[in-house]
């Protein structure tokens, strides 16, 4: 039955009647519903259509089509396919009232994205663009009042795709939908009616003021009235207004203001989230003919110098970005409550960026909890391929702003408006900068259809165009803060932005739009450079430029290893426990997290994993239940999406935290409101006996002056400390130095830091200090050499181990054990005969490493050019590779996490990953590896591009790194000649590496035996040959099984019951393992490799199998890769779609048998450059990843490649 909600109002005068005065229906439940199948989106609308259709059901709320992130499938029964559809029909039955006959009659959509024509009995009631506002209908002309009407709706959704609408529209990334996805009424007002209240309140000036429209339905009288207004705190009238007499007449609103001092209010703020309730009503000769009540709190945001101010306190916004693509059932208020309670109370955040416009109840639930918000109206070039000065598209979003604005402008947890969104900032910027863009900057930039010349000639008109979103909102409010979000973007900047060293503070400028905000707005401003930098800078920004600063996005992935990258921030069972991956990824966000609070940034938006910082209590069979009456919010029928709805349970109060995982230890002590923290200082080693200085900074985020007390001291003993008083908002910064123990070899100290309240610990931090030796001398282990360098860079480092130094090759010979080209003398390589040398030495069985070298060096040697790996983004971490490996020995990920860029030991110039015959034995990033080794003929390599040879005597950790690479060329065995074959079909493996066919009846000639994709099947002549083969492994040889089919393998095993099943995820990860046959391998290349699946194609299992796991696998969580655009260049978008893997299976694994071993490899290294459909892959990271496992695999083997060096 359909619900009816009446408000009644008795009339004030003595004697008078009840008046019945606003109502409303709620038209939320199942409707019919009619795709329109392989329709030209451009084509208009025919009622036609609706006389053929094939009409299903469909929940209201709902969508037939989600974005990126968005399963609304779950709103239709229907198995019918949607994804394609743009197009629509909705219809249902209403009746209107008897009684209503001469109100103001509407249909109210919450939002419909993206396009909507709303029918009445056939007639065309009115139309709207736009997927986020509200809009209304009226609709009383059209029906015969107490007798059914026919409601149709025809809705266009966002176009699939990237070819956005011509009209234009507020569109976010990932809210690609399509349908009526919030609530729908039909209402009845008053024929004069209050149209809206717009609630000022000014702390500073201790007043409360209030624009109210009066509206009048047209062919009614011209009256006047008499306004009375008053606000209300739980049901009690606390101030009233003085009465105004108004005079009303149909078309434009009628406005007028009411004002009064408050000297006294309750204000509203995050601790104390105090809501007024403001009520007007409309008299008519002592009658009330119309109620209307907002809610609102009393309290203002102002920007004072650097610092954002609530109320009069200094206040920064801790908050996590709440995504635009989540489900419809995410906006259910039961949800919300618990969700963002939980986030301010257990993680300590104290606002939440809404990356678009969102249902009010999002908002409402902010004011009663707490939080600080900042909305924005998705504008964004990445989406709206609109120009900016298209005419049309500025005139929809201009009455969007307009709906948006009106809708939310009362809410007190509001305090940023973003009017905008990473909009085409990056190349216009350098232009208004004065700056050149090049091409090659002009490849990566996301300036989204603009070329070169036309980012020249409009810079000029697209900043005018900036600035008027200012005044679109300005118009309606003038209360708060308005944000570019993402005026100054880092994203894109690569290489040869960095070779120019004033190019990253010519970019910053943008981050005020050249000087026409109040303050700085920055996305991903750490990523292409170091954290400690980034840090500084931002810490010296703010204080030359005295304005606040936000940093309105960042990724905390893109501030982990890559190594482990699944591991550490997908996976729900990877996050039960505290390990140390969780420690080490929660210690990265941390500590950009901690240096901007001590730098005084006044806001950060995170794109943070929340999701796992709590536990997982939805029940496998739980269902959120959908009634009729939703508001809003539409409810899914289908099992709860764990990755969407984590931690909350049915009648649960709030989400329950993850206590053991590491990831939610170290988020919530970053955000804590009091904190404590050495802010960017990492460096993580010193010398004996010499002293460690720290700055140590103090953090008072509350509302109130603090009494704490701080403590530094090292494990070895001695301590600093001290209390102090903080204002609310004060920064405090105290200088310490601690005194390191002297050592005489390697010592490894913790380093803790403590801040206390009445005796309680509030906020601490724990780092790890390594103390090394003075004495840097030879190595007493290193065997007697001769080593030759070529030429005298850095002699110190060559002196210590009595190296003879060459001006040139001519006198090379055979009797030097080991050839050391020094930093940046590579270029005496370009000549012939000198690279022929080199070679002729290194195929005699010789030992080569290569220190670092720069662009012009590497350029002019075509072998170590062909290794490079273009354009290279300066990633804050340097990854264990090969973990275990002799030239990482007494070498941990933590002394190696800060060695970047200018600040450190990664040079800018890495080589690729695709190293031909090598493997990388460090990462850096996706791409690229800062560390190689290879081999040629029976000589070994190593190819370094690490400032070690400047840093030896003075960086411990340099120092240790260069003893060891010297120590392994001189030890290491010469690499031994791999006789490979091959049984099965041609195959891209089989082509790239020297593997012999056809196998002869002689196996024993071979090391390595490689069975290609399913080639041991039924009727393969492998199959005969089993027991041969078998024997084969037990004399000592190796087995490699490429992919095989599980079909074949249920009933056919190996010796030992080690049987292949069929593998149902996604997405694997390699574990810690220092197994060789995984040195080069990452958990990147085994993750994002596969659109769907990554590189996975089965999983091995078996009782004697399991002790063997070599380490890839068992998977921890499913991911689904989305092929997506991001301007010129295809990438691909991640979606955890939930679940877990079966346990005990493995993708890569190693069985031992007889003397030999078999290798089980159910990945797919081998498949040609074309994706599942057959159609080519859309970016070369699909093959590159392939390519990098197999190329590492098979050098662990000892099995060259063909076209190897």
């Amino acid at each position: 039955m359909i619900a009816v909600l009446l408000l009644h109002v008795v009339a004030s005068a003595a004697g008078g009647d009840a008046a019945p005065i606003r109502a409303r229906i709620c038209l939320n439940g199942t409707w019919q519903f009619g795709p329109l199948f392989d329709r030209d989106w451009h084509q208009p609308s025919n009622l036609d259509d609706t006389k053929t259709l094939k009409w299903e059901t469909a929940r209201v709320p709902g969508t037939w089509r989600g974005g990126d992130w968005m399963h609304e499938a779950e709103f239709l029964p229907s198995t019918v396919r949607l994804a394609r559809v743009d197009e629509a029909w909705y219809r249902r039955s209403i009746e209107v009232p008897a009684d209503w006959r001469g109100s103001s009659v509407r249909i109210e959509f919450g939002a419909v994205g993206y396009f909507a024509e709303v029918y009445v009995n056939g007639r065309l009631a009115g139309r709207h663009v736009g997927g986020f506002t509200p809009f209304a209908v009226e609709v009383g002309r059209h029906v015969r009042y107490g007798a059914a009407a026919d409601l149709l709706v025809f809705v266009k959704g966002f176009r699939r795709g990237w070819d956005k609408p011509h009209e234009g529209c507020l569109i976010a990334s990932g809210n690609r939908f399509a349908g009526i996805w919030q609530d729908v009424f039909l209402t009845r007002r008053p024929q004069r009616h209050v149209e809206d209240a717009h609630v000022r309140t000014s702390v500073r000036d201790k007043r409360i003021e209030v624009d109210v429209e009066i509206g009048c339905l047209d062919g009614a009288a011209r009256a006047n009235l008499v306004l009375k207004c008053h606000v209300a705190h739980k049901g009690k009238r606390v101030l009233e207004f003085a009465p105004r007499e108004i005079e009303v007449a149909p078309g434009a609103p009628t406005r007028t203001s009411v004002f009064q001092a408050w000297p006294n209010p309750l204000l509203w703020s995050p601790q104390k989230p105090h809501l007024y309730e403001f009520v007007c009503e409309l008299h008519e000769q002592s009658v009330v003919i119309d109620r209307f009540s907002t809610r609102f709190g009393f309290r203002e945001i102002w920007i004072d110098g650097r610092d954002f101010r609530l109320n009069g306190r200094v206040t920064r916004l801790r908050a996590f970005l709440y995504d635009h693509g989540v489900p419809l059932s995410m906006y259910r208020r039961d949800f919300l409550t618990g969700y963002f309670r939980a986030l301010k109370e257990q993680v300590n955040y104290n606002a939440v960026r809404f990356f678009n416009i969102v249902p009010k109840t999002c908002l409402e639930v902010a004011d009663e909890v707490g939080l600080l918000v900042a909305e924005g109206s998705a504008i964004t070039s990445m989406e709206l391929r609109s120009r900016f000065d298209a005419q049309q598209s500025n005139e929809v979003m201009k009455r969007e702003f307009s709906e948006w604005i009106r809708d939310h402008r009362n809410h007190p947890s509001i305090v940023i408006w973003e009017t905008d969104n990473e909009n085409w900032t990056v190349g216009f910027s350098l232009v208004k900068a004065g700056r050149e863009v090049s091409p090659e900057h002009f490849e990566w930039l996301p300036n989204f259809g603009f070329s070169m010349e036309e980012l020249r000639r409009d810079v000029d008109r697209y900043y005018a165009w900036l600035t008027s979103l200012d005044g679109w909102i300005r118009e309606h409010d003038d209360t708060r803060i308005i944000t570019h979000s993402g005026a100054m973007l880092e994203l894109g900047f690569d290489t040869a932005a960095h070779d120019e060293p004033d190019l990253h503070e010519c970019r910053y400028l943008a981050g005020d739009l050249h000087g026409f905000m109040d303050h700085y707005d920055f996305h991903y401003p750490y990523e292409k450079h170091a954290r400690r930098e980034m840090v500084r800078f931002m810490r010296h920004w703010a204080e030359t430029k005295r304005k606040p600063m936000i940093v309105g996005e960042f990724l905390a992935e893109e501030t982990y290893p890559q190594e482990g990258w699944g591991i550490r921030i997908l996976g729900e069972q990877a996050l039960t426990g505290y390990t140390l991956e969780n420690a080490a990824a929660g210690e990265d966000v941390s500590r950009l997290l901690k240096g901007w609070r001590s730098a005084g940034v006044s806001a950060m938006f995170l794109f943070y994993p929340n999701y796992y910082v709590f536990k997982n209590v939805v029940p496998e069979d739980f269902r959120f239940e959908w009634d009729d009456l939703a508001t809003p919010g539409a409810k899914p029928v289908r099992p709860a999406n764990r990755y969407f709805n984590p931690g909350w349970a049915p009648g649960a109060p709030e989400c329950v935290p993850n206590r053991n995982s590491g990831l939610y230890d170290q988020l919530k002590q970053s955000l804590s409101p009091l904190l404590v923290t050495f802010g960017e200082q990492w460096r993580r080693h010193g010398l004996s006996g010499e002293t460690l200085a720290r700055k140590v900074y103090v953090v008072n985020d509350t509302e109130a002056a603090e009494r704490v007390r701080w403590t530094a001291g090292l494990s070895s003993g001695g301590e600093a400390a001290g209390e102090l008083t903080l204002r609310a908002g004060e920064i405090h910064v105290e200088d310490i130095v601690l005194d390191l123990p002297r050592v005489d070899a390697t010592r490894r100290l913790e380093l803790s830091l403590r801040l206390s309240r009445r005796g309680e610990i509030v906020s601490h931090e724990r780092q790890q200090v390594t103390v090394f030796a003075r004495e840097f001398q030879r190595p007493p282990d290193l065997p007697p050499a001769r080593i030759a360098v070529l030429g005298r860079v850095h002699p110190l480092a060559w002196q210590t181990f009595e190296a003879a130094f060459l001006d040139d090759l001519s006198a090379l010979s055979q009797e030097v054990d080991l050839l050391v080209i020094p930093e940046n003398a590579a270029g005496a390589l370009a000549d012939a005969d000198e690279r022929a040398r080199v070679v002729r030495y290194l195929a005699a069985g010789g030992r080569l490493l290569v220190l670092e070298q720069d662009a012009a060096a590497l350029e002019r040697v075509e072998e170590l050019q062909r290794l490079q790996g273009g354009q290279f983004a300066e990633y804050t971490h340097v990854q264990m590779a090969s973990p275990g490996h002799p030239v990482l020995d007494g070498i941990e990920a933590d002394d190696l996490h800060d060695w970047n860029g200018r600040n450190g030991i990664l040079a800018s110039r890495p080589y690729s990953r695709l190293l031909r015959n090598g493997r990388a034995l460090l990462f850096a990033g996706w791409r690229h590896a800062p560390l190689v080794e290879g081999r040629f003929g029976p000589g070994r390599y190593v190819l370094s591009q690490l400032h070690l040879g400047g840093r030896y005597g003075r960086d411990p950790v340099a120092t240790h790194l260069l003893h060891n690479l010297v120590r392994y060329l001189l030890t290491v065995p010469d690499a031994p000649e791999c006789a490979a074959g091959y049984m099965g079909d041609d195959s891209r493996i089989a082509r790239r590496y020297k593997l012999q066919r056809p196998l002869g009846d002689d196996m024993g000639r071979y090391d390595v035996l490689v069975v290609g994709r399913g080639g041991w099947s039924r009727d393969s002549p492998i199959a005969a040959r089993f027991q041969q083969i078998m024997q084969f492994v037990a004399q000592g040889g190796t087995l490699l099984l490429l992919p095989q089919d599980p079909q074949y393998f249920a009933t056919n095993v190996l010796p030992g019951d080690i049987a292949l099943r069929r593998f149902d995820g996604r997405f694997i990860c390699k574990e810690r393992s220092t197994a060789p046959i995984l040195w080069g391998v990452s958990g990147f290349d085994l993750t994002i490799s596969r659109p769907q699946r990554g590189l996975t194609a089965g999983e091995w299992d078996g009782p004697k199998l399991s002790a063997e796991i070599v380490g890839i696998g068992p998977p921890w969580a499913s991911l689904l890769l989305v092929s997506t655009r991001f301007g010129n260049r295809d990438i691909y978008a991640m979606e955890d779609v939930g679940g877990v893997f079966p346990s005990g299976g493995s993708a890569l694994a190693r069985a031992r048998f007889g003397k030999g071993e078999i290798i089980l490899c159910q990945l797919d290294i081998d498949r040609e450059s074309r994706d599942r459909e057959g159609s080519a892959p859309p970016h070369d990271v699909l093959n590159d990843q392939a390519l990098n496992v197999a190329d590492a695999l098979f050098y662990n083997l000892g099995i060259d490649r063909v076209d190897g060096p």
